[in-house]
């Protein structure tokens, strides 16, 4: 999955309960946003207050996103109803093939008799 659709499929799947507010960072800017609104191939972040020069919406293709910061004081719940979890499963391991040969990457030890 390229970068465009994490962030469509993470803003399409906005954690219930959760604000749908927070911090959008892109390699220029972070903008303070209150909603938004999304399309097949940009999204729309509404500024809680107009920008510097006046700009009260932010419309930025879903690649653009680097980061959304949550701002709302939450517990991992709303992330943990929407797919999250404490941590990953473990990548189950092919057997070894008992046709090659075995081995250690440990030094050999000598034994005493």
């Amino acid at each position: 999955m390229d970068l465009a659709q994490v962030w469509k499929h993470y803003l399409a799947n906005w954690p219930q309960g959760l604000e749908r507010g927070g911090v959008v960072v892109t390699a220029s800017e972070q903008v303070v946003f209150v909603s938004f609104l999304m399309s097949e191939s940009v999204v729309m972040f509404e500024r809680r207050a107009p920008d510097s020069v006046g700009g009260r919406k932010l419309v930025i293709p879903y690649a653009l996103i680097q980061a959304i910061k949550v701002t709302e004081p939450v517990g991992n719940e709303p992330f943990l109803q929407g797919g999250f979890s404490e941590s990953l499963r473990p990548v189950a391991h092919r057997p070894a093939n008992p046709a090659s040969p075995v081995r250690s990457a440990a030094p050999a030890v000598a034994q005493k008799a």
